[in-house]
């Protein structure tokens, strides 16, 4: 599978973060349910017999042929966030194209905006839950900033800090911020594996009830999995929150959703320890697991999963 041309093929930060405020507006206008009966479920079986082909690639990988390096991840999120490859035609066509997407647990052939909606409501749950005006977050890659954003939507007093490792994530997010008049955005290039660069953006960050947050991050940086998670703990949070896929949460058997999981991860050289390593911590009693559950969303043979936990 070509992971670098997969990731290089997707919206401009500017127009990623005009389909997510397309979103808000539809989820204000419209119930989700309301708009997903729209498309059929298709049934796991015969979707795996319409795509046997992409199955039988994924059940004979070996794994990637390239390792992912810090180095390699900016050069791919530098182009990702400049709009290297897309044009804003290409774009509207695509975001209206079907494709096989995971929501409710359920696979429904659906536009990308309907799956950014229903993405962007659970988000707005979970931020709904642990996020609070009086709390300082603290994003660690935070892409073209849509996150960040929503939280000040949501929370107008809330301090924010993005941590995103390349620069033109934070050139599409500072302008943005800056036509939309959001101020309580701290916003730094930064390497979340690199412990100096880290400790810098430590003594930026202010206030005391900090919350950590990853979404769809720590998966590309299998190899470094445990010092992220050493320089989250440096920054003294009272909670993290993951958004990432959960390897050892696919427990299913052979041809299951739960196999094609673990192989596409596998396939990627993605993350497969984040839940072990901070059971660990919490088994050595440095740390509290709030919450893990599987999201039911994602893509056909890629779900995301919820992992909070906190630091003692």
């Amino acid at each position: 599978m070509n992971f670098v041309h997969e990731t290089m093929n997707v919206k401009t930060g500017a127009e990623e973060m005009q389909v997510l405020l397309n979103s808000l507006h539809e989820l204000e206008s419209a119930s989700l349910d309301s708009i997903l009966h729209k498309y059929p479920v298709v049934p796991w079986i015969l979707f795996l017999l319409n795509n046997r082909w992409a199955a039988l690639k994924l059940m004979v990988s070996k794994g990637p042929n390239f390792q992912l390096t810090p180095y390699k991840l900016k050069q791919i999120y530098e182009k990702r966030w400049s709009g290297y490859y897309d044009s804003s035609i290409h774009e509207t066509a695509r975001t209206q194209s079907l494709k096989p997407y995971l929501v409710n647990g359920l696979i429904r052939y659906i536009p990308e905006t309907v799956f950014t909606m229903a993405m962007t409501k659970e988000l707005i749950k979970i931020f709904g839950k642990y996020i609070s005006n009086q709390s300082t977050v603290i994003e660690l890659g935070m892409g073209s900033g849509r996150n960040l954003f929503t939280i000040q939507t949501l929370f107008p007093n809330a301090f924010c800090y993005g941590a995103e490792l390349s620069e033109a994530g934070i050139r599409e997010a500072t302008m943005f911020a800056n036509r939309s008049g959001f101020q309580n955005i701290t916003m730094r290039q930064v390497d979340l594996t690199d412990t100096a660069q880290m400790a810098n953006f430590s003594k930026e960050i202010q206030g005391n009830r900090r919350i950590v947050m990853t979404i769809g991050v720590l998966e590309g940086i299998r190899e470094q999995t445990q010092q992220a998670i050493d320089n989250i703990r440096a920054l003294q949070p009272s909670l993290v929150i993951h958004w990432e896929p959960l390897f050892e949460l696919f427990r299913g058997g052979f041809l299951t959703q739960d196999y094609f999981n673990r192989k596409r991860l596998i396939d990627y050289g993605y993350l497969d320890s984040l839940y072990t390593k901070i059971k660990k911590l919490e088994n050595q009693q440095k740390a509290k697991i709030i919450e893990c559950r599987r999201l039911g969303l994602g893509k056909a043979f890629y779900e995301q999963s919820l992992l909070v936990w906190s630091p003692i």
